[in-house]
């Protein structure tokens, strides 16, 4: 797929409904056109295709700073994945694209200048770039995919530029990060009280990791919360689910470090995989009596989870759903004789 259709194809797919939720099928992937074979290295081996415009891959040994040719417009997908001596690069202000991977496991990269015509930023593209800060985000960024931002260090606040239109999964799990704020003129997000939710405010998007606020009232028009939105999360104690709440996503809450208690409303009928793991500080949780399915390593690691009253309603509770729970012999017995010994 050449560079025009790339982004004629994101287009189509993003104009065909500004608000609709296109996390599992917006296309985030960037890698040379199909049946392309014409390449060459520049002198510190870095494959290019042969018009400059796609670099296609770097030497994971391939050290120090580096400076991408001018012209070039796209990284591809793991281009420079697991080059853990990198140090910085420089992108061209002509690069539209980084791909999925682009730039993970680049251990010791710390600095790097996203240009302003940078449209897209793939899945899990900055992954595990431990020593990465990041100060701000492309004036004409339109695509953040599932996790891209995961691993660097982002100072405090982050702001949601005017063109965004699709945010993957959990994008800003960033140490430091402390607020989210959105452009007044973008359609498509908006922010309250430093959290960022869809424009409708139905869909709970991203929590900042060191945000301040001990208790979070989540608005009553939420129905969905996304896939980890609270992980790693060190402040939050209380969190209020709004009472018209229809769907939690995989490992929501896990790792939410200082979450004491919650109450789950009536609209839930499955707590996915992974909901509660690791909320080392939980005592307390109520669940509906329209719960039907808590599945695997919903409570996992809870260590301070001693008792929980599971409704009749519930048939199914998946695989080490309650591991390392300190629940006493009788509850135990109790919910060994309803699901088995394998949910503990």
């Amino acid at each position: 797929m050449g560079i025009q259709n790339f982004f004629k194809k994101i287009k189509e797919l993003i104009l065909a409904d500004p608000f609709e939720k296109m996390a599992e099928r917006i296309m985030t992937s960037v890698s040379l056109p199909e049946g392309e074979t014409d390449v060459e290295n520049d002198e510190r081996g870095v494959t290019y295709s042969k018009d400059g415009k796609w670099l296609v891959k770097a030497p994971t040994t391939l050290s120090g700073d580096y400076e991408v040719k001018e012209g070039c417009e796209m990284i591809c997908d793991e281009a420079f994945y697991w080059c853990t001596s990198l140090n910085s690069v420089v992108l061209p202000q002509t690069i539209k694209a980084l791909g999925d991977g682009a730039f993970s496991c680049c251990e010791k990269l710390h600095t790097i200048v996203l240009p302003d015509n940078l449209a897209l930023i793939g899945n899990r593209c900055f992954c595990h770039t431990d020593s990465m800060s990041l100060e701000k985000l492309p004036e004409n960024l339109r695509i953040l995919g599932d996790y891209s931002l995961s691993g660097c260090k982002i100072v405090d606040t982050i702001t949601i530029p005017e063109n965004v239109s699709h945010i993957g999964i959990n994008p800003f799990a960033c140490e430091g990060l402390k607020k989210i704020e959105v452009h007044k003129e973008n359609k498509h997000f908006v922010a309250k009280d430093g959290v960022l939710y869809d424009a409708t405010l139905t869909e709970l998007i991203s929590f900042p990791r060191e945000h301040k606020g001990t208790i979070l009232n989540i608005p009553q028009s939420v129905k969905t919360i996304r896939n980890g939105v609270f992980d790693r999360c060190h402040n939050v104690k209380e969190i209020i689910l709004p009472k018209k709440l229809v769907s939690i996503k995989d490992e929501a809450f896990s790792y939410c470090f200082s979450l004491t208690s919650i109450t789950i409303p009536s609209g839930i009928k499955v707590l996915p995989w992974g909901t509660f793991k690791d909320c080392i500080s939980l005592k307390s949780v109520t669940l509906p009596s329209t719960l039907e399915t808590i599945e695997a390593e919903g409570f996992r690691g809870c260590s301070l989870l001693t008792t929980i009253d599971i409704p009749k309603s519930v048939l199914f509770v998946g695989n080490e759903a309650f591991a390392g729970c300190p629940m006493d012999k009788k509850k135990r017995k109790e919910l060994s004789a309803r699901f088995g010994e394998r949910i503990f």
